[in-house]
């Protein structure tokens, strides 16, 4: 079987990278894609016995990442006609007996699609996902509201004080109002901030990572390193960009895609993925056109915050449960 990016159209097998492992579904629509259960960094922390047959919007199913449609080889098994694929799909809505190992969304879709069970995923897709922790993201649009600096950190209130752009002193003041919730409401009340003399700010309670910029900011939190930004989704401004962000290979993905829109996404996406992992790595240098040191742990979720579309990207270390919340502050 090969995996194209192309268009899906009636009855494809489609897939979608979701963290270190392939999700699967039938394309219907744009308004329905088939599926065994969302994509495990999707769904809350669920049993097996919970997960069923379900249906969701075509941008529900990427969640803001690329998908990929099958294109069955000759020695592939005869596809089933895409009516009866649908079919297939449809009739099982509701179904369970879902296990990660030997019922998954693989499963299904192949089941679906050729008429017979296959998982080309190993045993070790429970071992990264069945026990993992959890890393938080939350974002916020930044209010135009005035505020006074009344953090409980003095010398953040100094830091925020002095400066001088009143759009970055903005964003800073929020984007720790940000952090204020986001660890009051995972690990309690008590939290201390220390800044480290390298600059890093660090917790007593979690590992944190902040991003602002465009009207939005964004935080994870997590008991494990953990590293996030968001971007406003846009294409480079020059080639020296590319160069500096880029792979040989990604360079050649993006010069593949159609239009400026997907350009556009692809590449936010690809930039805020190394950035994070910058960011979680706490590295002296931006080596971004080394792909896997840059992508390796990291999710990424295209957003739409006031009307202006974003994407989120956060890397953790080890790989761990990845959930997104949209806050109003």
């Amino acid at each position: 079987m090969k995996w194209k990016l192309i268009d899906p159209v009636y009855g494809d097998m489609i897939r979608v990278k979701s963290g270190s492992i392939w999700h699967y579904g039938i394309y219907v629509s744009d308004e329905q894609v088939v599926q065994f259960g969302l994509a495990p960094r999707q769904r809350a922390r669920v049993s097996d016995a919970q997960v069923v047959v379900c249906q969701s919007t075509m941008d529900e199913f990427c969640d803001g990442s690329f998908v990929e449609v099958a294109v069955p080889e000759k020695r592939d098994k005869k596809r089933t006609p895409p009516a009866q694929t649908v079919q297939n799909a449809l009739d099982r809505l509701g179904e369970g007996g879902y296990n990660i190992v030997h019922n998954n969304c693989e499963h299904f879709a192949y089941q679906c699609y050729l008429g017979q069970k296959y998982c080309s995923q190993t045993d070790d897709i429970r071992k990264q996902f069945a026990f993992l922790s959890e890393v938080k993201v939350y974002y916020a649009a930044v209010p135009s509201t005035p505020f006074a600096l009344d953090l409980p950190t003095a010398l953040r209130n100094e830091e925020i004080a002095s400066c001088q752009n009143a759009d970055v002193k903005r964003d800073k003041y929020f984007v720790w109002k940000l952090l204020l919730r986001a660890i009051g409401s995972n690990y309690g009340k008590d939290a201390t901030f220390v800044k480290q003399p390298t600059g890093k700010w660090t917790c007593n309670l979690c590992s944190f990572s902040l991003s602002h910029g465009d009207g939005v900011v964004a935080v994870s939190v997590s008991k494990a390193d953990t590293g996030v930004d968001v971007e406003r989704v846009a294409l480079p401004s020059n080639v020296k960009v590319m160069e500096r962000v880029f792979s040989q290979k990604e360079v050649t993905d993006y010069h593949q895609l159609q239009t400026d829109e997907q350009k556009a996404l692809y590449f936010t996406q690809k930039w805020t993925q190394k950035e994070s992992t910058f960011k979680m790595l706490n590295q002296s240098s931006f080596l971004a056109s080394k792909p896997s040191e840059y992508t390796q742990h990291v999710v990424s979720k295209a957003i739409d915050v006031n009307g202006t579309s974003y994407v989120v990207s956060v890397a953790c270390n080890p790989l761990q449960r990845v959930s997104f919340c949209k806050i109003d502050l």
